[in-house]
């Protein structure tokens, strides 16, 4: 609730701090002044909403509400509402769109078929919002390592994104560093 309160502080400011916009006058011309007696040699003023809005307000208009909207209501229907994620629609919805967002990342087809098992693994976590653990490569030699995969992601090589609770932040593990990998709880 505070963060949409705050939202609608920075539109207020938006709206009514003082800006000097010119306004039509009823004749065509253009006035900085505003306020009572604005165009009054010039048959009054023309002010937005007091007769038709022509189509180039409608164009402007629109798209500033649109913003405005997904601003202070972000996510409203977004499907990453995770109130029924037990159900089966959200888990098979969560793996097609895991499976479609793998497949769409620019990975060369010969490092997925070299990972194959070991994607396999980490989608099945993903699937089912379980951890894996695994040993990671280091200069120091190997770490014991247990994180919370949410996704893959392509850099140089195949990532695997998500929470690592040795770190207690999200960070991303090249899958080639990654061996023995084990889904746990």
């Amino acid at each position: 609730m505070k963060n949409i309160l705050n939202r609608v502080y920075v539109i207020q400011i938006l709206f009514f701090s003082e800006l000097s916009l010119a306004v039509q006058c009823n004749d065509g011309t253009y006035s900085s002044s505003s306020g009572p007696g604005t165009c009054s040699h010039h048959g009054g003023v023309n002010y937005p909403g007091s007769g038709d809005m022509d189509i180039l307000g409608l164009i402007v208009l629109a798209p500033f509400l649109y913003f405005m909207y997904l601003y202070l209501f972000p996510g409203l229907f977004s499907d990453k509402n995770k109130s029924n994620k037990n159900s089966e629609v959200y888990k098979k919805n969560k793996k097609e769109k895991s499976k479609k967002k793998f497949k769409s990342r620019n990975i060369n087809q010969n490092d997925y078929d070299k990972y194959d098992y070991e994607v396999g693994i980490i989608n099945a976590a993903i699937n089912e919002d379980l951890s894996i653990e695994f040993d990671y490569a280091t200069n120091s030699g190997y770490q014991k390592r247990k994180i919370k995969p949410k996704d893959f992601v392509a850099f140089k090589n195949i990532c695997v994104t998500g929470y690592c609770f040795k770190a207690n932040e999200d960070r991303n593990f090249a899958l080639i560093k990654m061996s023995n990998i084990k889904i746990v709880n």
